[in-house]
Formats: structure tokens, C-alpha cells, sequence
């Protein structure tokens, strides 16, 4: 327990050293406030609690498959490869503690980390919506929906680290095809929300083996070595370097050379992908967007573009640059550039797929790339302005993010309006989709410009 408590304050003290103890410890007020109004409204909508609740375990279970990439995380923080973040993870190497037993700390240590921040604010909301009794149930299915989502990713990003991409991308593939042609797979295999409809011990019991059963085998597949097999690998820097700036290739390298390389960054999008195909399908309030799936799809995918931001700023710091002969509007400028040299094939890859899979006329097609583009131009934006290089730290300071989700929501709101009514007024919207590109562009320049002039 001692390492855990050690492990908690390091977050604690990473967290609070850079906006303060008070401000950091408000952050789950920021999402208790933005959850009670979201519970009130799907009530007033007339939806039952079950198909509210529904819906909210699979937000659980999502938010536990993208806190799941821990797998790439603690590989790379074990191994030393988070910039100047020397973690007590890494430890292990000076310490006569075993690894495993490090990395299952680290993994608690997560845990409680999100629930505390993110899941037990949401879990009070529903104090508004139903009684005190279905609340402490609705906490625990929330924990068992979110432990297995963060399981599940655990072992998928331990497997594609340990064992080859060429192996695991085509099984990932055959699996979401194979679940989504069975249509109620995904509904049957959220046990979280199967204890919150029966709440029964077996159910509970079983929840908690599959996830334990799931840890243990990241676990075991982890790998503990100490892998230096990079120092004899080519010069991949120089190959980097002859198609980018050195700031450029630097970032890239960082990236590949990070567990997981650019392949986290693509089980992201496969994930995000998944998530809201299965929303739009069987989530009541979303269904709302069954004939705009590939308009909305694309506002979604920009937005997600975030996280793409979020891994080229994880492995360095802006401190790491004083050294050298560089102003930080360059690094940051290059950073940018990263940016968009990872986004732009998959964006555009998944465009294509999505555009196979749900259909629609060429016009829709390409409005969904102008909207992926724009969206996540504008995300990015907003960001650099807001958190500079430091999104996965400021992000959770509770005024940023406060500013950060009002910033977003100018932008998604009027997209998604438009996907909804563009079947029945097609010149119409589509000059309004103009006037949100002309707009989202001018302001995303604005504040990029500013921000790196």
C-alpha cells in the first residue's frame, strides 16, 4: 500500500504543482456540473431511465477503453521515455521492487485517479434523476462498465506492443466486422450495464473475474525485460530527416519510438471509430443522426483529432528545449505540423471507410472531409491557445476546461445541426457548411497565428 499511497501523491503533487491544489481538486465540481444538467435533460426528453442508463454505460465503458492505452503509457514510462517525467514507475531499476508489482500499483493508482476526477462526479448526477438506493447501484455497474473498457484496451495495447501490428490489425478488423454483423454483441458484452438491469451477485461476481482475467493476461503478455534492442536499430532519424524539418522528424521519432510507435495512435481512431458506430446504431438519443452517419461521423473524427495532439506533446517538455538555440514558437510550430502530418492519411482513410460502410452522394462525401478538416483545425486551435504544449496536463485545470468545452461546443453544435438537416435542404445547408468552414478557418488562423507569431 505504501508504493500506491507514493504513486497517488506523485499524481497528486504532477497535477497540482502546475495550477494549484485548489484548482485541481475542482476539476470533478467542472464535470458534477456538466453531467447534472445532461442527466436532467435526457429525463425531460421523455427517454426512460433504462435507455438513459444505457447510454451512460457505454460512455463509462468507452471512457475506460481510452484510459485503457495505460499499456502504452506505463511501457514508456517504465522505460524511460517520457521526456524529463522520471515516474516512480521507473523505479524498479533502482529499487528492490518487482515490476509487476510496480505496474499493478500503477494501474491502481489509475484507477482511482479517473474515478475520482471523472466517474464518481457523474455517478452523483444521477441523484437528480432517481432515487439514493439506484444511485449507489448505478456506481458500481459505472465501475464494472468502466474497469472492463479499461481492461479490454489494457490487453489490446500490450498485445500490439509485445506481438506484431501485421497480426493484430487484421484480427482487430475481423473482430469489429464480426461484432457489429451480430448487431447485439457490443450490448451483451457491456456486463456493467447487465449487473445495473439484474443486480445480482453472479453477475457482479462475473464481472469482476472477466476483468481480472483480462488484466492478468496484459500482465503476463507485458514483458518485463529490459529492452535494448533500439541501440543497434538503423538511423531512422535520417531517414525521418530527409522528408521533414529536424523538429519535425524529432517529434516522429519520439512518437515511434514511444510503445506502441504510430499504432496507438491508430487503435485510437479504431476505437473512436467503433464507439460511434455502435452509439449511433443502439443509443436512443443519438439515433437521431441514422441518416446523417457520415456527416456526423466526420464532426466526430475532427474532434477526436485531439488525442492525436495529445501523444506528440506526452514524451517532451517545453523545458527540454531552453538548451538550445530555439524560440518556443518554432518547437510549437513544428509541433503543428506534426500534427498534421499524422491527422491527414487518417482522416482521410477513414472518410473513405466510413463512406463505404454507411453510404451517401458524392456532395456528402465531400463535405465530410472539409468537416473533419475544419473540426479538427479548429480543436487544435483552441487547444495550442489554451494549453500551449501542455494539453494533457492544462486540460485539467477546471477554467481551461470550462473554456475548452464552451470553445468546442460553437463549433460541434452547428456542424451536427447541419448533418441532421442536410438530406431535406442540401443547397442550403451546404452554403451554411461554406460559412462554418470561411468561419472555423478564420478564427483557427487567428489564434494559431497569434499563438505562434
Amino acid at each position: 500500500m505504501s508504493l500506491l499511497k507514493w504513486m497517488i501523491k506523485e499524481e497528486w503533487r504532477m497535477h497540482s504543482s502546475m495550477f494549484g491544489s485548489l484548482k485541481f481538486s475542482l476539476f470533478p465540481l467542472v464535470i458534477l456540473l456538466i453531467s447534472i444538467p445532461m442527466m436532467i435533460a435526457f429525463n425531460s426528453f421523455g427517454f426512460s431511465m433504462n435507455e438513459i442508463q444505457f447510454g451512460m454505460h457505454y460512455l463509462m465503458l468507452f471512457f475506460g477503453l481510452n484510459v485503457g492505452v495505460i499499456g502504452f503509457v506505463s511501457r514508456s514510462s517504465m522505460r524511460n521515455l517520457m521526456g524529463e517525467k522520471n515516474l516512480i514507475i521507473f523505479s524498479s531499476r533502482l529499487l528492490p521492487v518487482s515490476k509487476p508489482y510496480i505496474l499493478a500499483n500503477f494501474i491502481v493508482k489509475d484507477f482511482l485517479f479517473y474515478f475520482g476526477f471523472f466517474i464518481f462526479p457523474v455517478i452523483l448526477s444521477n441523484f437528480f434523476v432517481t432515487s439514493a438506493t439506484n444511485t449507489v447501484f448505478l456506481g458500481i455497474s459505472y465501475l464494472l462498465s468502466f474497469g472492463l473498457g479499461l481492461a479490454f484496451t489494457f490487453v489490446i495495447s500490450v498485445v500490439y506492443s509485445r506481438f506484431s501490428k501485421y497480426v493484430f490489425i487484421p484480427l482487430a478488423g475481423v473482430g469489429i466486422y464480426v461484432l457489429y454483423t451480430l448487431e447485439m454483441g457490443l450490448r451483451q458484452l457491456n456486463l456493467g450495464y447487465l449487473y445495473y438491469l439484474n443486480r445480482s451477485i453472479p453477475i457482479l461476481l462475473f464481472n469482476i473475474f472477466v476483468i481480472l482475467v483480462l488484466l492478468l493476461i496484459g500482465g503476463f503478455s507485458y514483458g518485463f525485460q529490459r529492452d535494448t534492442k533500439d541501440e543497434w536499430k538503423s538511423d531512422r532519424y535520417s531517414k525521418i530527416s530527409e522528408r521533414f524539418s529536424e523538429l519535425n522528424s524529432k517529434n516522429l521519432l519520439d512518437l515511434h519510438r514511444s510503445s506502441g510507435g504510430f499504432g496507438k495512435i491508430l487503435v485510437s481512431y479504431i476505437v473512436l471509430g467503433a464507439v460511434f458506430w455502435f452509439i449511433v446504431d443502439v443509443f436512443p438519443p443519438a439515433r437521431i443522426f441514422l441518416d446523417a452517419k457520415l456527416l456526423a461521423f466526420s464532426t466526430f473524427l475532427g474532434i477526436s483529432s485531439l488525442s492525436v495532439y495529445n501523444w506528440l506533446n506526452r514524451y517532451d517538455r517545453n523545458e527540454s528545449y531552453y538548451i538550445l538555440p530555439l524560440a518556443e514558437k518554432d518547437v510549437l510550430k513544428n509541433k503543428i505540423k506534426s500534427f498534421y502530418i499524422l491527422i491527414s492519411p487518417l482522416l482521410i482513410i477513414a472518410i473513405i471507410l466510413a463512406f463505404l460502410l454507411f453510404g451517401g452522394s458524392t456532395l456528402e462525401l465531400v463535405h465530410s472531409f472539409l468537416i473533419a478538416f475544419f473540426t479538427a483545425t479548429y480543436i487544435l486551435a483552441i487547444t495550442v491557445k489554451l494549453t500551449g504544449m501542455e494539453p494533457n496536463i492544462k486540460l485539467l485545470d477546471t477554467s481551461i476546461l470550462a473554456k475548452f468545452f464552451l470553445l468546442a461546443f460553437l463549433i460541434l453544435e452547428p456542424f451536427l445541426v447541419g448533418a441532421l438537416l442536410f438530406s431535406g435542404n442540401v443547397l442550403i445547408v451546404s452554403g451554411v457548411f461554406i460559412i462554418l468552414y470561411l468561419i472555423s478557418g478564420f478564427v483557427s488562423y487567428r489564434l494559431l497565428f497569434r499563438t505562434v507569431q
